[in-house]
């Protein structure tokens, strides 16, 4: 339902944009590569439970190709996440390991629920940024949102807790960041759960908020607790961003599916065919492929006002202007 994007943005993202203003605009490759290791998943919000697609697991022979050639084209990171939940695909603590030794920079997005030893101190040692799906802060609410035990919310926040005291006790680098969605019963204990992750050591939380509660949550001292060393995003959704056009984002982005699929994001696999399957081509064709080059064209963020990228978005369309850059941008992209 919601893209990594943001998420990732929260540590990581600052530092890159603002590499725009120093140096020449290339989005030849993406700056992001989301890679999908499976779709096989432990937690869907009740309610919305269909009918499951088959699982698939990416194997980690492809995952090694993709992550060279990833390496081969300079982009800059990848990120494991996607559909489906990366503790449960069985090669993940080596694939995280595997990319940072080829010197790309790592995201991994959890829900925190299943993380084995090896996994967790992967995580720690080779991983720039480790977002988990929190989602919500007391247990019953959990319990309810997911159809699950109790105690399964205790078990995420003991693994939180586990993350941060590997990440302090080996002095690694790591960002740790908490994701939280808001609805009716939610908000009013977001205040403490968000001192309680603030203490036991993270370095950001992210709330997705609908607008209906956005009056209620910012009622909160809640934004007395954002500082350089914890960082508090807050996203709506529908989107409150008064920003239409075309949609920058995307050019700085790519998604790979655990059936090998490559689209331009993860916001597009229900909007657009995919560009390409890396069965067939490379990575780098695709990537620089004519229907690539179309949508990066065409692309506007009207259909996608509940992408929390958005607040993104209007950042780099800011930094392009200042820059006297968007009229090249828009029209030809992958030139400049």
């Amino acid at each position: 339902m919601f893209p990594s994007l943001s998420e990732f943005r929260i540590c990581h993202f600052p530092r890159r944009m603002a590499a725009l203003t120093q140096s020449p605009l290339r989005p030849d490759f993406p700056v992001l590569i989301e890679l999908e290791l499976t779709r096989h998943t432990n937690l869907e919000l009740s309610g919305t439970r269909k009918k499951r697609p088959p699982v698939i697991d990416l194997s980690k022979e492809a995952a090694i190709s993709y992550l060279r050639q990833m390496a081969a084209l300079s982009s800059v990171g990848v990120h494991f996440g996607g559909r489906g939940e990366v503790s449960l695909h069985g090669d993940a603590s080596e694939l995280i390991k595997a990319a940072r030794e080829m010197q790309l920079e790592v995201g991994v997005e959890t829900n925190g629920l299943h993380l084995p030893k090896p996994l967790l101190e992967s995580i720690v040692r080779f991983s720039n940024v480790c977002v988990v799906k929190v989602d919500a802060p007391k247990a019953k609410d959990y319990a309810a949102m997911y159809g699950v035990a109790v105690e399964d919310w205790h078990s995420v926040m003991e693994n939180c807790v586990a993350l941060a005291n590997y990440r302090n006790g080996k002095r690694a680098r790591v960002k740790l960041a908490a994701r939280l969605l808001i609805n009716d019963f939610t908000v009013r204990s977001v205040q403490g759960w968000a001192e309680d992750m603030q203490s036991i050591g993270f370095d950001a939380i992210h709330i997705l908020c609908p607008q209906s509660h956005l009056h209620n949550l910012l009622k909160l001292p809640l934004l007395a607790l954002d500082s350089e060393t914890f960082r508090i995003e807050i996203d709506t959704f529908p989107s409150s961003i008064a920003y239409s056009g075309p949609c920058y984002c995307m050019a700085f982005l790519a998604f790979i599916s655990s059936d090998r699929l490559v689209y331009a994001c993860r916001k597009r696999i229900e909007k657009d065919s995919p560009l390409g399957t890396l069965e067939e081509h490379l990575l780098s064709t695709i990537i620089l492929s004519e229907e690539r080059r179309r949508l990066l064209k065409t692309a506007s963020v009207e259909d996608c006002q509940d992408c929390p990228a958005l607040k993104l978005n209007k950042f780099i369309s800011q930094v392009l202007e200042s820059n006297g850059l968007w009229k090249h941008f828009i029209l030809e992209p992958w030139k400049l």
